[in-house]
């Protein structure tokens, strides 16, 4: 399993993070869980992403260790914007996503 790991600031100290390279379904999951699709007849379907629910859940689901309980999103939503964009660039990296 390829991972990664990155030091971030939490609670006042530096702490290490360790993110995986998700596998194909929980890759699928995560898009599903962050995808809204809606159709009216003779339209075209309409395709909306919730930027926020993909990352939030996908830093939830490829954190394996971190100073917070694992498979919690609260202390996602809570860290400072540079450690959540230092942990969102280390996912796309491990899984391939284009930068958002």
């Amino acid at each position: 399993m390829k991972t990664k790991t990155i030091e971030i600031d939490y609670n006042g100290k530096k702490e290490n993070v360790t993110l995986k390279r998700l596998n194909f379904g929980e890759d699928n999951r995560i898009k599903s869980k962050a995808t809204k699709i809606t159709a009216s007849v003779g339209m075209a379907p309409k395709v909306e992403i919730d930027q926020t629910a993909l990352k939030e859940e996908g830093l939830r689901i490829a954190i394996t260790e971190a100073p917070w309980t694992i498979g919690d999103v609260r202390p996602i939503q809570e860290l400072d914007v540079e450690d959540a964009n230092k942990l969102w660039e280390a996912y796309e990296e491990l899984n391939n996503q284009s930068p958002s």
